[in-house]
């Protein structure tokens, strides 16, 4: 990595606005932290940066004491300077894209889906020949992620092996454009139990429950992304038409999850014996006024009813997810001889 030891502060502060970025991106189910890196110009530098660390070779040196050769030959200052940029992101706007997806989710996933939709435009352009088995690869990615973005959460326990295997499969889809890894812990039902972890932590409020959360989350996520990068690095080395071709369907699925406006069809309550599923909005209705909380569980995509300020906020926003990647691209193809 030799043109990363080449960089300045500046670029590296761009960095950690990228990490940031990715980071709030991870936090909201539907939306890709690898998305984030792609539209940013980050990904496979990303992927190539992490495989670095989870190799043989590595290894090897660190069980030889060389420190001052992995000190010069990792790229640990991109690394760094990323993984600052989420860990702000986990600490500080998670929480306000937590509120703002529960208090005003119509516009906050109108900007995730017009970013989304201008970067699978620009993913096209990654795809160097088409042929039958690049379209296949579209289909297959864009159906797998649909189907996955439309199934109902699941509920279960908190416990340390759920933990573990909800980190190795989340770690992976949150580093692939246009699968959530935060949706899967919510598929998982694991969701609440890492973010609220996450969020008690940053308040000095995190009992040992959740501090053995985390600790079993992260290691999973560290195991997953160290297997993982190797076969995704794979793929885009000996198979990269193919493998952009199926990372673009991944993003193509994601935007059923991310459409601004939507119904819900089926909500949940806790009561003492678990969750209660409601279908009936005059149900829910009776049980909001009685003071339940209530959560989704099950939305459906609808077209707009009414065209009023509501609406053109919304279109707006989407409009601005859409130049904001715009603006983005044309900014890293012009610094692209610092990166």
């Amino acid at each position: 990595m030799s043109e990363s030891a080449k960089r300045s502060l500046k670029r590296y502060t761009r960095i950690v606005g990228a990490g940031f970025a990715m980071g709030v991106a991870n936090v909201i189910p539907g939306v890709s932290g690898g998305t984030m890196a792609f539209i940013l110009g980050i990904f496979e530098e990303l992927i190539q940066s992490i495989q670095a660390f989870a190799c043989a070779e590595t290894f090897k040196k660190l069980l030889k004491f060389q420190f001052k050769e992995l000190y010069r030959t990792l790229p640990w200052k991109f690394l760094l300077a990323l993984f600052i940029g989420v860990g702000i992101a986990f600490a500080t706007a998670s929480s306000l894209f937590v509120y703002l997806l529960e208090h005003h989710q119509s516009i906050t996933y109108a900007f995730f889906f017009g970013l989304i939709l201008a970067s699978i435009f620009a993913m096209f352009k990654e795809v160097s020949k088409w042929t039958v088995g690049v379209w296949i690869g579209i289909v297959i990615g864009t159906a797998l992620s649909a189907y996955l973005v439309s199934l109902v959460p699941a509920t279960t326990p908190n416990n340390w092996y759920l933990s573990l295997g909800s980190g190795i499969v989340a770690i992976c889809a949150m580093i692939l454009p246009g699968i959530s890894g935060s949706f899967l812990l919510l598929l998982f039902g694991q969701y609440n139990y890492v973010w609220g972890a996450v969020s008690r932590l940053t308040t000095l409020q995190a009992s040992w429950n959740d501090i053995s959360t985390l600790f079993w989350t992260a290691l999973g996520a560290v195991i997953g992304l160290g297997a993982f990068v190797h076969l995704l690095n794979y793929m885009l080395a000996k198979f990269r038409n193919a493998t952009m071709a199926t990372l673009i369907g991944f993003m193509i699925g994601s935007l059923w999850r991310l459409w601004p406006w939507q119904e819900t069809t089926i909500w949940a309550y806790k009561t003492e014996s678990g969750k209660v599923y409601v279908e009936s909005e005059a149900v829910m209705q009776g049980l909001r006024a009685a003071g339940h909380e209530l959560e989704q569980v099950k939305v459906t995509n609808v077209l707009p009813q009414e065209f009023n300020g509501e609406f053109f906020a919304t279109a707006g926003i989407l409009l601005f997810g859409i130049v904001l990647v715009l603006v983005i691209e044309y900014i890293a193809k012009k610094h692209s001889s610092e990166a």
